[in-house]
């Protein structure tokens, strides 16, 4: 009786999986959010210092070619820096984007996988009487067994005519 449902359990282990692929994709996105900010604050330590010289340069008595070579140096890291930042702002985003949706899809996955399980469960036992019956309180406070429509509430889409497409 347990084998004839062992497709519910095959499905269940196939949408787990999925749920780990998209947890990697959320890990390799904040890995190179983690990167794009070790780079920036590289950057941002670099300029400060070459400021800092540039500022004793034109105090003292130093000549003016390693002055400019300084300030020239500070400009090439000044828009290394600006080039920085920006990745930083862009992974930041596709960080952020990743983690949103990889929340709401597995908020709506656990669902699914809930009434994958049921069905396995309905399935498995039913020959020997076990068969489990649905108790749906309604709005109005009353039971009912009949079935009714089923909105994902995270993202709102119809889950009760098919399932497994959501």
């Amino acid at each position: 009786q347990l084998i004839s449902g062992l497709h519910h359990l095959e499905t269940m282990q196939k949408q787990v999986t999925h749920f780990k692929s998209m947890r990697s994709d959320v890990k390799d996105a904040l890995a190179k959010r983690d990167e794009a900010w070790g780079l920036t604050t590289h950057y941002e330590r670099k300029a400060a210092s070459l400021k800092a010289d540039v500022a004793k340069a034109h105090d003292g008595k130093h000549d003016a070619t390693k002055t400019q070579e300084k300030e020239e140096r500070l400009f090439r890291t000044g828009k290394k820096l600006q080039e920085s930042q920006d990745a930083l702002s862009a992974s930041i985003d596709c960080a952020s984007a990743a983690c949103e949706n990889t929340i709401v899809a597995q908020r709506c996955g656990v669902g699914e996988l809930l009434a994958e399980l049921c069905e396995y469960y309905d399935e498995a036992f039913a020959p020997s009487g076990l068969r489990a019956s649905p108790v749906i309180a309604t709005s109005d406070g009353q039971e009912s067994n009949e079935p009714r429509e089923v909105a994902c509430r995270h993202c709102n889409r119809d889950m009760s005519a098919d399932r497994r497409a959501h």
